[in-house]
């Protein structure tokens, strides 16, 4: 295929009809066609790139509050535990203390025998 070149007198000369016929020059009804096509993406790009952000904040809203919960979680189970430790080291020390009871009442009644006697 044969490609169609102006020369620059040429271009001229058409433009000059163009003005005379009322008609815009060529290059400014392209850049036209061109800068609303480019407008038109642009708004469509903006669009996209802000309900993009709404999304990409829902999920990460959603993320975190997934993460809190499991925080929450946890720090529920450490405080449960917690109280479970302590609760097993209360009963141990009254046993403790139960049995070291026992055992002087043990003595004081040998003490009582030895010293004692009947």
């Amino acid at each position: 295929m044969s490609r169609l070149v102006l020369l620059p007198g040429k271009m001229k000369v058409r433009r000059q009809v163009q003005k005379r016929s009322g008609g815009k020059p060529w290059n400014a009804s392209v850049r036209q066609k061109r800068n609303a096509d480019s407008e038109e993406e642009k708004s469509s790009k903006y669009r996209k790139r802000s309900s993009d952000a709404v999304e990409y904040l829902k999920k990460k809203f959603e993320e975190e509050k997934e993460l809190r919960e499991e925080e929450i979680e946890l720090k529920r189970n450490e405080q449960q535990m917690m109280l479970n430790q302590q609760s097993q080291a209360r009963k141990q020390q009254l046993e403790m203390m139960t049995l070291i009871q026992k055992q002087n009442e043990a003595l004081m009644a040998l003490f009582q025998k030895a010293t004692f006697p009947k």
